[in-house]
């Protein structure tokens, strides 16, 4: 696997060298709201109370799916990138609705996503949002992409972690569906996101996803977007677990940030006993909301169940920063 960038509707402009396998992750941490260790220089850490915020949205009236970039302004990076479903009156709606992309794009300068609005139910509009800060305060980002092949006994899901280098803690990431050397894109619509989160510990992506034909070219590309512990300081962590429900039962939460502080990376994932990431069966268990608030200072998520599955939970997590 290669030290890369997804090559998505925003060019891009240099490849990274070095090359890296996947590793496990690590286990989760055992309180709802914790810190995790940042290195010595904390005077350089990230500070979010700086941010800018772009956003974009695309109304979706019919059955099919469309996408939209958001670009942070010249001499940003992302730090903070995620897309939600809402209803023409604003509210949340996380049924019917699907994010099949949702990636930093453009070596970490902007973000991507793409949604599918199922059947008949109604129509909803997919806003992308943005949260930016000088590169020149965080540095340029090593972009770790690691591709998973969907088949083998699980079926037609492929799920699995963007690793971070050592010393190096995960900012933002993302999942898309498509062949091996193929970028985030709405037109190539191949497969949907079940999940898509920082790993507990802080030091990579994760993702799952499932395609609906099995393809010799097909993969899910995921990408985490790195930086030194030391540029990135202390996270506090906020998380909880919920229960799966029944057939057409939605769960979705918005994990707000303690005060004086602003989201960083966030995101959702199905768990075994609460404890660690696992695939769960091809069909309907989507990710339809993924992704910071306007202002900052919330992670909000939804995923729509299939049937009742014993001993998987729903995982939220956000990772938090002083602004």
């Amino acid at each position: 696997m290669k030290l890369r960038i997804p090559r998505g509707p925003l060019s891009l402009k240099r490849d990274l060298l070095r090359s890296r396998r996947a590793r496990s992750i690590i286990p989760a941490l055992t309180c709802a709201a914790a810190v995790l260790a940042g290195g010595s220089s904390v005077s350089a850490a990230i500070h979010t109370g700086g941010y800018v915020t772009e956003s974009a949205s695309v109304h979706l009236s019919h059955s099919g799916v469309k996408g939209v970039a958001v670009q942070c302004p010249s001499g940003d990076e992302v730090v903070s990138g995620g897309a939600r479903f809402t209803s023409p009156d604003g509210a949340n709606t996380p049924v019917f609705y699907t994010l099949i992309d949702a990636t930093p794009i453009a070596e970490g300068t902007g973000f991507y996503a793409a949604g599918e609005r199922g059947g008949t139910h109604g129509t909803g509009t997919l806003k992308v949002v943005v949260q930016c800060l000088p590169t020149a305060t965080i540095r340029d980002y090593t972009l770790v992409e690691e591709d998973y092949t969907p088949g083998g006994s699980y079926g037609l899901t492929a799920a699995g972690t963007a690793q971070c280098p050592d010393g190096y803690r995960v900012v933002t990431g993302g999942a898309w569906f498509a062949p091996s050397s193929g970028g985030p894109d709405a037109s190539s619509w191949n497969g949907d996101l079940k999940g898509s989160s920082p790993t507990p510990g802080g030091d990579g992506w994760y993702a799952e996803g499932d395609v609906y034909t099995l393809s010799s070219s097909l993969v899910l590309h995921v990408l985490a977007a790195c930086l030194p512990n030391g540029v990135v300081g202390a996270y506090t962590t906020v998380k909880t677990n919920v229960s799966v429900g029944h057939n057409g039962t939605t769960r979705k939460r918005a994990l707000n940030c303690p005060n004086g502080m602003r989201v960083v990376g966030g995101g959702v994932s199905w768990w075994s006993q609460g404890a660690s990431p696992v695939r769960v069966p091809e069909g309907p268990w989507n990710s339809s909301s993924n992704g910071p608030s306007v202002d900052g200072k919330s992670w909000y998520a939804a995923v729509a169940t299939q049937g009742s599955t014993p001993g998987v939970s729903i995982h939220f997590l956000v990772f938090c920063r002083p602004t």
